[in-house]
């Protein structure tokens, strides 16, 4: 008795979405328009891919050199970048380019020839870099301060998540507004 009255019931609410669905009386919801996005300049265009490959390029060699926590999200980046001024922007290019050169397969060598002996070697500070924005200075230090233990030491001590004693030296510049200087100190290390 049961199995006849949940198949009436089942018959009965199949036949009445059976109905509804044939009725013309249904209306169509109207779809929201979809906002357009404006088309960018061609100089627009060309400035967002010149920002994308650079940072491209500096994750590239801040993931050589050190942990991937300690990078600098896209957003963060892009925001450092069109708060800084073309001269600083020319020197981020300038040491991330420095950088990469130095990753070139053939260029690994360096001073790595030389018999070097220990596990670490002296300390080594970089030259003092400035931004408006804290961890593009401290990225900048960084990157500069694996350039000179590279240099310095050989391709081995390039790292700066291995480096012992690490640090930074910082202070704000009195004469610009908010504009952090930083070097990059530690003892490279293999």
């Amino acid at each position: 008795m049961k199995k006849t009255s949940y198949f009436a019931k089942y018959l009965f609410v199949l036949f009445t979405v059976a109905m509804a669905c044939n009725e013309e009386s249904i209306t169509e919801v109207p779809v929201p328009l979809q906002k357009k996005t404006p088309l960018l300049s061609k100089e627009e265009n060309e400035e967002r891919a010149s920002i994308s490959q650079l940072y491209a390029d500096f994750t590239r060699v801040l993931r050589d050199i050190e942990i991937e926590e300690d990078i600098m999200s896209y957003p963060e980046f892009e925001k450092a970048l069109r708060e800084t001024n073309s001269k600083e922007r020319d020197l981020l290019k300038r040491e991330i380019k420095e950088a990469m050169s130095g990753m070139d397969e053939n260029t690994r060598t360096g001073a790595a020839g030389l018999k070097l002996e220990g596990n670490c070697k002296s300390n080594v500070v970089s030259r003092e870099t400035s931004s408006r924005i804290k961890s593009l200075g401290r990225s900048r230090a960084r990157i500069n301060w694996s350039n000179k233990a590279r240099s310095r030491y050989g391709w081995k001590y390039r790292k700066w998540s291995k480096a012992k004693d690490r640090g930074y030296y910082h202070y704000t510049d009195g004469t610009d507004f908010l504009l952090w200087k930083y070097r990059a100190y530690g003892k490279p290390c293999k």
